[in-house]
This record gives C-alpha cells, sequence and structure tokens, in this order.
C-alpha cells in the first residue's frame, strides 16, 4: 500500500505504469546489493506505449495498493512499474504515455 504520510501530494505524485504491457525484452535485471544480504531485480527500458497513471492532488485519506508478491505456488509474473514526476511539467491529466 502507498499512500501520503504527512500532506496531500501537490507535486511529484507517484505514478503507476500498465504492468501488462511490459515484454520480456523491456527488462533489464540488475544486482540488489545491501549491506547483508544481495539479489537480482529488474529495471524496464523505455519503449513508446507504455501507459502511465497518477492520482493528482492524492490526499492522505486515498491510498495506491500494489500486489508485488504472491505466496502461492506459481511463476513470478507480477510487473510494477512506478515513477514520480514532477507534475508542472505533466499537466493535470489521468493518463500519461511516454
Amino acid at each position: 500500500m502507498w499512500r501520503p504520510l504527512y500532506d496531500d501530494i501537490k507535486s511529484w505524485p507517484l505514478a503507476v505504469g500498465n504492468g501488462s504491457l511490459v515484454h520480456e525484452t523491456d527488462l533489464v535485471a540488475v544486482d540488489q546489493v545491501r549491506r547483508y544480504s544481495r539479489g537480482e531485480g529488474y529495471v524496464v527500458k523505455y519503449r513508446p506505449g507504455f501507459e502511465w497513471y497518477y492520482l493528482p492532488n492524492m490526499r492522505r485519506d486515498e491510498a495506491l495498493l500494489l500486489k508485488n508478491f504472491d505466496s502461492g505456488d506459481v511463476p513470478a509474473r507480477c510487473k510494477i512499474l512506478f515513477y514520480s514526476f514532477n507534475i508542472s511539467s505533466a499537466g493535470h491529466t489521468m493518463l500519461i504515455t511516454s
């Protein structure tokens, strides 16, 4: 779950992308090196056609629920795109395509 902690979001909101539009060839494996562990994650390469959504003026009583894990015995297919952007340069639309 993601929500504003202190005040309503006036700038730099969290945008989420449509993960169903991500192809395997869009993913680049990266090392995740932490102090006591090491793992692997993925970053997404830019490709025209991604769809981005955000809630303008998101309030503290609003939240986004993001699924990024499944405890069931299923292949790892969950793809979540997220990004924070300067709202003054993007305008006030509900859909941002890049």
